[in-house]
């Protein structure tokens, strides 16, 4: 079990991963985990990824690393790159990391994402591999292999039945965008606007996280 509440921005340049730890939950927002980061020459490219795995890593359960909530705010390159490398994709039955593996994924029971993803075009094959577990999960909504974890999707909106929440007793969350209109992105346009506003309420202490991937002005005028 975390021992900590806390919130980690991890320097990695123009990108944006975000995590978020109370209790025994861990959230884990956005990613942009290069190439570079594997080198260790490269000084200017930081490694974030064994402190991930670390506050990832479960004592107890199926699983052994774990990212409770993986939120995409919005599918664009520097904020979808690496997620292949660094967390399983496909059927969570499939999941069995090698005890002698230096490089584990890790599992996410819960994908939240805004309605541009779902129907999105793969737009490089950087986010193709992420786009791909988008479809594959919300092809599973309505059925019993849907609710397991490692399959489960929110596809959230203001204009949508849900809106805020709890997980567990260790966070509260209320989305603040976007809405069916903002979600809307045309072919040649930015999908920017479309991206997920969450407020983030740690439950033990009260204190408050704004997280708002690549929002844009008219969005952030309206909130």
């Amino acid at each position: 079990m975390h021992n900590i509440s806390q919130v980690t921005f991890f320097p990695v340049e123009n990108g944006n991963t975000v995590l978020l730890e109370a209790g025994d939950t861990t959230i884990v927002t956005d990613i942009h985990y290069r190439q570079c980061a594997a080198n260790e020459n490269d000084d200017d490219c930081y490694d974030f990824a064994d402190e991930l795995r670390a506050a990832c890593k479960r004592k107890t359960g199926k699983y052994e690393y774990v990212a409770d909530v993986f939120v995409s705010t919005h599918p664009e390159e520097d904020h979808v790159r690496g997620f292949d490398t660094l967390f399983h994709t496909g059927p969570p039955e499939n999941y069995e990391p090698d005890p002698e593996d230096d490089d584990p994924k890790i599992l996410i029971p819960e994908l939240w994402v805004s309605p541009y993803a779902v129907s999105a075009p793969s737009q490089s094959e950087v986010s193709e591999e992420f786009l791909k577990e988008v479809h594959c999960r919300n092809d599973l909504v309505g059925t019993a292999s849907g609710r397991k974890d490692g399959n489960r999707i929110k596809v959230l909106s203001l204009d949508g039945d849900e809106t805020k929440g709890s997980i567990g007793n260790d966070f509260s969350w209320t989305l603040l965008a976007p809405n069916d209109t903002e979600a809307k992105v045309n072919k040649d346009e930015s999908c920017n606007k479309s991206s997920l506003v969450i407020r983030w309420q740690f439950q033990a202490t009260g204190k408050r996280v704004l997280l708002g991937g690549d929002a844009t002005v008219d969005v952030w005028e309206r909130i």
